[in-house]
């Protein structure tokens, strides 16, 4: 047997300041809130997918990842940089890609579709 997935309920990551990383991921990125417990978590929607991030002051964490398909991954690094985001670039395994960092250091990927 084996298990049948029916559809992703959420991922998460931890955040130190829900503050910042709201204002990060929300207000910066533009990613909708679709759920918020102030002080414990928000959740957003990227792509249809739900994030919710934490709350977790003590963390001892590694960064995650979170990989996005985009249509136009030129437009997507203007967009960036306008908003005056570091971005790094690379390619590997014939994938082109442009990344940036959230304020705890997780990294979004964008990968050109």
């Amino acid at each position: 047997m084996s298990i049948v997935p029916q559809r992703l309920q959420f991922f998460t990551i931890q955040s130190r300041n829900l503050v910042r990383a709201r204002q990060f991921y929300v207000e910066l990125l533009g990613f909708p809130a679709v759920d918020e417990k102030p002080g414990e978590f928000f959740q957003i929607s990227i792509a249809g997918v739900p994030v919710c991030i934490d709350l977790n002051r003590e963390l001892a964490f590694q960064p995650n990842q979170i990989g996005i398909t985009v249509a136009d991954l030129e437009e997507t690094v203007k967009i960036l940089e306008g908003k005056q985001l570091a971005v790094s670039r690379g390619r590997n395994a014939g994938e082109t890609w442009a990344s940036i960092k959230d304020p705890d250091g997780h990294e979004i990927i964008f990968i050109a579709a």
